[in-house]
C-alpha cells in the first residue's frame, strides 16, 4: 500500500446469447484509499529523576491523524518500554480503544484518545545511573505483531510517527548527613 496506490474493480458480463456488441460488456471503476495513520503525539512522566527501584508511570496521548477512523472492533496495543543504552529492560502495554459502555469501539477521525495513564514501568534496584536510561511508547508496533494490526499511511519504525522517547535520569541516592557544630544540645 502507498498513499497514491491506485486499486480498480472491474465488472465483465459474457455469454449472453443474441450480444451484438461485445466490446461494452465490461466497465472498470479506479479508486484510491484512505487509511488511518496512528502517531504517539504526546509522552511524559511525573518527574524527569528517579530513585533506583521506583516505579515510573508514564502518560501517553495517541492521535488517529487521518480524515478516516480506525476500524470497529479492531484493537490494537499502546506500548511503552523502558530502555536501559537502548536495551529493553522493563514493558507494558493497554489495548485501544477502549470499549466503552458497551459500544463497538474506534479511534474516530483526526481526535486524540486523551491522556492515557499506562502502568508502571519499574527502575531496577540496581540502575546505574551512568547509564542511557529512555521511556519509549509506540502504538501499533511492528515488533508485537508482524505485519501490525492496522495498516496505516505511515508504518511503525525507527522514526515514524508511531513513536516518541523522552529521556530519564536516575539519581544516585547518595545523601550525605551531617551535624552542624552547636546546632543541639
Amino acid at each position: 500500500w502507498t498513499e497514491t496506490a491506485l486499486w480498480s474493480v472491474t465488472i465483465r458480463v459474457q455469454g449472453a446469447a443474441l450480444e451484438n456488441n461485445p466490446a461494452n460488456n465490461q466497465a472498470t471503476h479506479t479508486f484510491s484509499l484512505v487509511i488511518p495513520n496512528l502517531q504517539v503525539t504526546s509522552l511524559a512522566t511525573q518527574f524527569n529523576d528517579y530513585l533506583p527501584g521506583t516505579d515510573i508511570y508514564p502518560v501517553v496521548v495517541v492521535r488517529n491523524d487521518s480524515p478516516v477512523r480506525t476500524q470497529e472492533g479492531v484493537f490494537f496495543p499502546l506500548v511503552v518500554r523502558l530502555l536501559q543504552n537502548g536495551t529493553v529492560i522493563d514493558e507494558e502495554s493497554v489495548v485501544l480503544p477502549f470499549a466503552e459502555g458497551g459500544l463497538t469501539p474506534s479511534i474516530e477521525a483526526e481526535t486524540d484518545t486523551g491522556e492515557i495513564t499506562m502502568p508502571p514501568l519499574r527502575l531496577p534496584a540496581d540502575a546505574s545511573p551512568d547509564s542511557t536510561w529512555t521511556i519509549q511508547a509506540v502504538v501499533d508496533p511492528a515488533f508485537a505483531v508482524p505485519e501490525h494490526i492496522i495498516h496505516e499511511t505511515i508504518e511503525d519504525g525507527e522514526g515514524s510517527d508511531n513513536r516518541m522517547a523522552i529521556p530519564i535520569t536516575v539519581d544516585p541516592g547518595n545523601v550525605t548527613l551531617t551535624v552542624e557544630q552547636d546546632s543541639f544540645y
